[in-house]
């Protein structure tokens, strides 16, 4: 399985570097590794972090001022339509990208959206560039690799108990490391 940069949160190299893997043995292996919780950490949070494209993704509206976007943070407004009418920012709009957020004015004064099913059409970009993913949620990528790294190499991946000279030790499996859920629940996705 090849490296997926669709979805990536991590390099390769830096994730090489978190399960101190220093050769390309199993490379496939650890791609599909690190391919799989960067999967993962998209259910969870419900987000794609990668600098992504979003086209014409249409938006109830209850009336309020505030219109939020379902991505964030957003690096690029490139439309924003109501009722078939394409605004003008700063005029009909003021746009608080980082958070989202797209808030209606009219004559410099705040406004409401048109309320209505599918009134808003958007298209913007959002998401980090791979060289600006937030440090800790590339900590919980790495980690989690690293975790499930080493256990492939001991072969004990999904491992819940093990016998020896008389002895036995019991493993409690988890999907994700507990400081890794924790970290990602400060990215998941808020539904309104």
């Amino acid at each position: 399985m090849a490296f997926d940069t669709t979805i990536a949160i991590l390099t390769v190299p830096e994730a090489k570097d978190f399960a101190k893997k220093t050769d390309d043995n199993d490379l496939a292996v650890f791609e599909a590794i690190v391919n799989g919780i960067h999967e993962i950490v998209r259910s969870v949070t419900g987000r794609v972090f990668p600098t992504t494209t979003y086209t014409n993704e249409y938006y109830d509206s209850a009336g309020w001022p505030d219109l939020w976007l379902i991505n964030k943070p957003v690096t690029t407004l490139t439309s924003v339509y109501e009722d078939g009418v394409l605004l003008t920012a700063d005029v009909d709009y003021y746009a608080y990208l980082s958070e989202g957020r797209l808030r209606r004015i009219e004559a410099g004064e705040d406004s409401v959206w048109t309320p209505g099913p599918r009134k808003i059409k958007v298209t913007y970009i959002a998401g980090y560039a791979l060289t600006a993913m937030p440090t800790d949620l590339k900590m919980a990528v790495g980690a989690q690799v690293a975790d499930l790294w080493g256990k492939q190499q001991r072969k004990s991946w999904g491992e819940i108990s093990r016998s020896l000279s008389g002895q036995s030790v019991t493993v409690s499996e988890t999907d994700l490391l507990p400081f890794v859920k924790t970290i990602l629940q400060r990215y998941k996705r808020k539904t309104w």
